[in-house]
This record gives C-alpha cells, sequence and structure tokens, in this order.
C-alpha cells in the first residue's frame, strides 16, 4: 500500500512498479495485490474492486502509526456506514 498526496505521486509510484514487475502503470494500479494512490484515488479503487470483484474485505500493510491514522482519517471512514 502507497498513500500518496497527489495523482502524480501515485503514477510514479506505479511507473516504478510497473518498470520491476513488466507491467503497465495502470495495471499496476488496478492489480489486486497492490493499493496506490491518494485517499481520493484508493476510495474509488476500493469502490470499485467491490462492484466489480464483490470485494467485502481489505487487508492494509503500511509502515507506522502516522500511515494508519492517515489511513483511518482519509480512506476507511469513508466506509463507516457500511
Amino acid at each position: 500500500m502507497a498513500l500518496t498526496n497527489s495523482p502524480a505521486e501515485s503514477l510514479e509510484r506505479a511507473q516504478m512498479l510497473a518498470n520491476l514487475f513488466q507491467n503497465t502503470p495502470e495495471g499496476i494500479m488496478q492489480s489486486p495485490t497492490s493499493m496506490i494512490g491518494t485517499p481520493d484515488e484508493m476510495i474509488a479503487e476500493i469502490r470499485r474492486r467491490e462492484r466489480e470483484w464483490g470485494v467485502s474485505q481489505v487487508v492494509f500493510s503500511f509502515q507506522g502509526e502516522t500511515v494508519l491514522r492517515r489511513l483511518g482519517e482519509t480512506v476507511l471512514s469513508a466506509f463507516k456506514n457500511g
């Protein structure tokens, strides 16, 4: 998981992984094994996964309390009412 500050940063991170895994940035950003984006991008991607794949649970791996707090306040709070 990479919680970014801008769409440009999201694309940059996705490009780095795309080069590593011989994929496209778009493919990386929609991969079921990763989540990269701003809070709004992550919310949209979680909703897409729910709609298209029937995903009902998401597991996040993160480093540090600051990232966890930001994830909770900016992304997970969008889903607090189910």
